[in-house]
């Protein structure tokens, strides 16, 4: 008779894909659960009927660590930039600069969990711009480093279609294919086990009745030397 006892590789390996893949999704959501986050926020108020805008923008780093080489840039389109000023700074700032007369670019080392800066800007509107979907925002601002970028406008952005795969970010792609995987893995287990256990109660069964087969088969045969001896 052969030792049906003997555990099958077949859940041990699933089990095992399953748990590294699971170990894969938790780890990197933690890793992103972690990561800095900078809030971005702007006002504006419109002076000289209409012709200067004055813009406070505030970034604040409202994540978990710190964010690192951090660069902050403020685009008018349809405005060139006539003054700007920092009048709040946590962290220390390591360039500030014109990219072009509607381009203001603020650089930092780090800013830290908490950490805050203020820039205050005046723009005057251009005498002429120039037909496209950017002439349409009064502000583009963003702000990027080493661990992300996050961006905001005074329109609302392009609406993001399901079909388009390359806007989905890679590592997304990869933790929402992992934990498919690891679904079915432990999907494979459950069931083995659910057949295992379905096979045992058969064969449980099985054993019972061929017990009770036996015993019938033996009172049979008393019951018939019984009649014998008579």
């Amino acid at each position: 008779m052969m030792d049906n006892s003997r555990p099958s590789l077949l859940p041990i390996i699933t089990s095992v894909i399953g748990s590294g893949l699971l170990l894969f999704v938790l780890n990197n959501i933690a890793a992103d659960i972690n990561l800095p986050h900078i809030y971005l926020q702007v006002n504006s108020s419109s002076i000289h009927d209409n012709k200067q805008i004055k813009f406070q923008t505030v970034a604040i780093n409202d994540g978990r660590s710190s964010a690192t080489h951090v660069r902050l840039t403020l685009h008018y389109p349809s405005s060139n930039i006539t003054n700007s000023t920092i009048p709040f700074a946590s962290e220390n700032i390591t360039s500030i600069k014109n990219a072009n007369p509607s381009m203001l670019i603020v650089e930092l080392q780090r800013l830290s969990i908490g950490s805050s800066i203020i820039i205050n800007t005046t723009t005057i509107k251009k005498n002429a711009v120039a037909t496209g979907s950017l002439a349409n925002n009064l502000y583009v601002v963003s702000a990027a480093s080493d661990q992300g970028t996050s961006t905001i406008s005074d329109s609302s952005l392009p609406t993001i279609r399901i079909e388009d795969a390359g806007i989905i970010p890679f590592k997304l792609r990869l933790i929402v294919v992992a934990s498919i995987l690891a679904t079915i893995c432990f999907l494979i287990v459950l069931s083995y086990k659910r057949i295992k256990n379905y096979k045992s109660q058969i064969n449980r069964s099985q054993f019972v009745f061929n017990i009770i087969k036996q015993m019938i088969s033996v009172r049979e045969v008393f019951k018939n030397n019984i009649h014998a001896t008579v």
